[in-house]
């Protein structure tokens, strides 16, 4: 059973990635793809209420309990620090790429609203 769970934290993990991906390219990716907006406005205001309100994220808590289930090794400090910040970039920099997400989310909308 352990390897199902594995498998299935690991899915999680991507769905996780693809939310993140929704989120910020969603607006621009709309551009070409109308539909997508719907699913991105979605991703936003989830994130949004994360930020405000402070909620945990159930992916997290998903994939966690997944990889409790598996007997394998539990991370603390939640998604994007185990998975993003100082891995794909160095920490000190996290400042900068929040800052060009929300440029790239800003852009997709301001785009959409000039096309509209």
């Amino acid at each position: 059973m352990a390897v199902v769970y594995t498998a299935l934290a690991g899915i999680v993990v991507v769905v996780h990635f693809a939310y993140l991906a929704v989120l910020v390219l969603g607006g621009l990716a709309a551009w070409r793809w109308r539909p997508l907006l719907g699913l991105h406005l979605a991703a936003v205001a989830w994130g949004l209420g994360a930020v405000l309100i402070r909620y945990d994220c159930p992916f997290t808590a998903w994939e966690l309990r997944l990889r409790e289930l598996a007997g394998r090794g539990l991370y603390e400090g939640g998604f994007i620090r185990h998975y993003i910040r100082g891995v794909l970039f160095p920490e000190w920099l996290t400042p900068f790429v929040v800052l060009v997400m929300v440029g790239m989310v800003l852009l997709g909308w301001v785009r959409l609203a000039w096309t509209s």
